[in-house]
């Protein structure tokens, strides 16, 4: 049986100006080619209690049980599951999922949450944003 390539390229979008590009699969650290800054791409797992002020990737966040992340702004472009605790005035980027040992205190901008029964939200408001119209594909009537 033939093994599946990984992928050489992917795609991701700057956290800082929104600007698309695409970027070789194995890139931990890129510049953005619109606005110059610098940009985390890789996936990041959160093991311990960690604190940031601003916490921003382009990747997936994992807050494993024993982990915390504790920050004013956390952004990851490539979703977050927590499993542990996540403490934050604010949340924007990907999908949402919140283990059933999860704690989550802050205010959520996502496109999907999946909240696993047994899982704790003890404040915030949640923004769970509609795709856009482009992003819906038509459904053909087969009457």
């Amino acid at each position: 049986m033939a093994k599946k390539k990984a992928p050489t390229q992917r795609d991701v979008r700057c956290y800082h100006c929104g600007h698309e590009h695409v970027i070789a699969a194995r890139a931990s650290r890129v510049s953005c080619p619109k606005c110059a800054k610098s940009l985390l791409v890789e996936d990041v797992t959160i093991k311990s209690t960690e604190g940031w002020a601003h916490f921003k990737t382009c990747g997936r966040v994992t807050i494993m049980a024993r982990g915390k992340l504790v920050a004013q702004t956390i952004e990851a472009q490539g979703g977050i599951e927590v499993r542990g605790g996540l403490e934050a005035k604010s949340y924007r980027g990907g999908p949402v999922l919140l283990k059933k040992s999860a704690v989550w205190r802050g205010d959520c901008e996502a496109p999907s949450l999946a909240i696993e029964a047994g899982a704790r939200v003890d404040r915030g408001w949640f923004v769970i944003t509609a795709p856009s119209q482009e992003e819906v594909e038509p459904v053909e009537d087969s009457a």
